[in-house]
This record gives structure tokens, C-alpha cells and sequence, in this order.
């Protein structure tokens, strides 16, 4: 079995940006269109970085321009094993900002935004590590190592040579840590990543100390692990639920 079990460190972009889809970003209610692209491209037989494409990867939450490096950002193109498809919440540690899939939805379908709960929000001292594993190289075959289209990158097979994590689901794949400042080590539920399917909404809870807000992101179409054409606009936040 091959093991690799990492601390993540995100990818993040110089500051740049490109125009949207002649709708400015100060109409909020406008739907929006952008094309995110991966910054991992196939030269000459092989996969390498590609600082073209890294600019460009990610749409800034705030200003709703298409690039990284700023407050918060949701970006295209992390890849754990056979998972190509994956957003990512690239945050300042100050941000609690969540994602949340609700799942195959259209912005003509009628649906509720819900109430997100934030996540954890770090004291004084503590530290977030988040840790992927994509440990083993055969790893079932199935769903999770699916393309963001529904198709099947490679044949099923019908018995894994070996368990492992590759193809796992990447909420599978992920998992945190927060460190206190006493070295003291507790487990949390937090990841920045969610694996992305064509035609689903995402809704986003934009919490840090500048700024609070929804947006909803809608994967329209999706190129395995090169590029994702979404479409977005800023909502209206949900009233907090009375339990």
C-alpha cells in the first residue's frame, strides 16, 4: 500500500483579476457567469503548475472578481487522488466561512437558502492543521472517484487489489486538527474542501470580523480537473433557526 498523509497547504494566487460577465459585481442580485480553471495542465505527457492558469482559479467572495489572494475566495482545482473536482474555501484563520452542498438545483427551481452553522471559531492561540490522506493506490472503485459530469474516468473493477483512500469520498479524505497554545491536540470536524458535481448549488456563509453575507454558486458545467463554469449571486442569509 502506498501511504500519503499530508498537512495541507492551500494554493493561493498572486492578486489579479479579469473581467466577469459585463454584470458588475455591485448588482447582487444579477447571476453571474465565470469560468474557474485548474492550475494543474498536462504539458508534453506531463502534469505540471502552470502559473497561467493559477490566476485564475479563484473568485474572490467580496469583491466577486475572479481572482485569489484577498479575504476569502472559493477556488477550483485541488486534487486528492482521483477527486479532480473539489472547491476549496481559501480563508484567513479569523474566517469561519462554510460550504455547503444542497444538492442538483437550477436558479429557476424554487428552494430555501438554509441556515448555515459557521464553523468553529479558533481562540486565542489555537492553530488549525488539516491533513489529507490519499493513502493506497487501489482504492475501490466507484461514485467518489467519479468525474464532476457523471462519467467514469477509468473501467470498474470488480475487487480492489488493496484498501486505501485514493477514491474515497474526499469528506473521507480530510480531516483537522486544532493545536492550542499549550501544544494540547483536539479533533474537529472542519474542511475547506467539497467535492463538486455539475448542476449542484453550493451555498456559501461568509463569516469573518469584515464581513458576514451568503452567496450561492452553481457548478453549470464541469471539464474533469480542468475547468468549472459556475454561476453565482449574493443572497438574502436565512434568519438563525429557534431550536
Amino acid at each position: 500500500m502506498i501511504k500519503s498523509i499530508a498537512v495541507l497547504t492551500l494554493l493561493f494566487a498572486v492578486p489579479g483579476s479579469f473581467a466577469l460577465a459585463q454584470q458588475p459585481p455591485s448588482a447582487p442580485e444579477k447571476i453571474v457567469r465565470v469560468e474557474l480553471y485548474s492550475p494543474w495542465e498536462s504539458v508534453g505527457g506531463k502534469v505540471q503548475h502552470s502559473g497561467r492558469l493559477f490566476s485564475r482559479h479563484c473568485l474572490d467572495l467580496v469583491s466577486l472578481e475572479q481572482r485569489c489572494g484577498g479575504q476569502v475566495a472559493v477556488s477550483y482545482g485541488n486534487r486528492f487522488g482521483e477527486n479532480w473536482d473539489i472547491f476549496a474555501v481559501d480563508a484567513r484563520d479569523d474566517s469561519q466561512t462554510r460550504m455547503v452542498d444542497l444538492g442538483l438545483l437550477d436558479w429557476t427551481d424554487s428552494f430555501e437558502v438554509p441556515w448555515i452553522q459557521p464553523w468553529a471559531k479558533l481562540r486565542s492561540g489555537e492553530q488549525r492543521n488539516v491533513a489529507v490522506n490519499t493513502s493506497g493506490a487501489d482504492g475501490a472503485s466507484g461514485a467518489p472517484g467519479m468525474n464532476g459530469d457523471g462519467t467514469s474516468p477509468r473501467p470498474k473493477k470488480s475487487k480492489p487489489r488493496s484498501e486505501g483512500y485514493a477514491d474515497k469520498p474526499v469528506a473521507k479524505q480530510v480531516s483537522s486538527v486544532v493545536q492550542t497554545e499549550e501544544g494540547r491536540n483536539w479533533s474537529d470536524n472542519y474542511t475547506p474542501f467539497t467535492q463538486i458535481t455539475k448542476g449542484h448549488i453550493y451555498a456559501v456563509r461568509v463569516l469573518d470580523p469584515q464581513n458576514a453575507f451568503y452567496i450561492l454558486i452553481r457548478v453549470d458545467d464541469v471539464i474533469r480537473g480542468t475547468k468549472a463554469a459556475i454561476s453565482f449571486k449574493k443572497v438574502d442569509g436565512p434568519k438563525k433557526p429557534v431550536f
